[in-house]
């Protein structure tokens, strides 16, 4: 993880900086991918030390005041898709697809809204859905999180930074990785095997660094931003863009009912969902799968 090419930075017009790296294969077809909610552009890394070959030239981001990439004030999701076609222009790549994951899913939505000719598909991994339109699907103890998120920040604030603050210090050894196995002992098997992985384990420790190394402000407004309105409809993505949702039935952090809704209110859009699947396993276990499908 050491590779300059996973500690790259451009400088946009405003003179922000946007973080990213680059993994796959450089000769393949290029796929922008957008990270979760605790992630950072190292987040399908994790695929790759867990043995997982990717065939694609993959680009990853951090979004603004994560990792590498500078604060954005009064930021929205619809933002994004100015940041991506910056960069891809520099970068000199005309199309591409796209993949977000959790968290990420609404940054896919909002490029598929605002930028569709510049891209050849987009694809959404257990990806979450406009708030007041699933916030009952979601399961506790997400309901509660994104409840405090959208009605209380401040008190949530003085829960979780002291939480993240522990985190930039942390190293990884025995005991913080039975920390971390206990923390997925209430998850689904598939993702309870992930988390009992020691080689997960010390990667969950450096990328949580990684993430907060300018502390917790830019995650911090990065989840608040899952309960504000998205300013544009699932419904508007243009039809003439291919879009896929993959999701997990076992996934407990976005639950199976949200990707049912989201696949339902993207005009063209080809949904697999996976029965034996969680939130974490299935990006590990299929993302072959997912990218071959995405880049078809």
């Amino acid at each position: 993880m050491n590779d300059e090419k996973h500690y790259q930075t451009f400088t946009l017009k405003d003179g922000r900086e946007l973080g990213y790296a680059e993994f796959g294969n450089p000769e393949g077809a290029p796929v922008f991918y957008f990270h979760g909610w605790l992630g950072g552009r190292f987040d399908l890394h994790l695929a790759e030390i867990l043995g997982k070959k990717i065939n694609c030239h993959l680009i990853s981001l951090d979004r603004p005041g994560i990792g590498l990439s500078s604060y954005q004030e009064n930021r929205e999701i619809l933002n994004w898709p100015n940041d991506i076609v910056e960069l891809t222009d520099h970068l000199g790549i005309g199309k591409f697809h796209i993949l977000g994951m959790s968290g990420g899913g609404p940054y896919v939505a909002a490029c598929a809204y605002k930028i569709p000719t510049r891209l050849f598909s987009a694809g959404i991994v257990g990806g979450m859905g406009p708030y007041e339109d699933t916030k009952k699907m979601l399961k506790n103890p997400n309901r509660i999180l994104f409840f405090l998120l959208k009605k209380f920040p401040f008190a949530l604030k003085i829960i979780l930074f002291p939480m993240w603050k522990r985190f930039r210090k942390m190293e990884f050894n025995e005991k913080t990785g039975k920390l971390l196995a206990r923390q997925g002992m209430e998850l689904p098997e598939p993702d309870k095997k992930i988390y009992e992985n020691s080689t997960f384990q010390e990667f969950m420790i450096f990328h949580l660094k990684d993430i907060l190394q300018q502390k917790s402000k830019g995650p911090f407004l990065d989840g608040k931003l899952f309960t504000k309105p998205w300013n544009f409809k699932l419904e508007d993505i243009s039809k003439d863009l291919k879009c896929y949702v993959w999701h997990g039935e076992l996934d407990k952090n976005v639950s199976i009912e949200i990707g049912k809704y989201v696949a339902s209110q993207i005009p063209n859009c080809e949904a697999i969902f996976y029965p034996d699947e969680a939130h974490i396993s299935l990006v590990v276990n299929k993302i072959n799968e997912i990218l071959n499908k995405l880049v078809e």
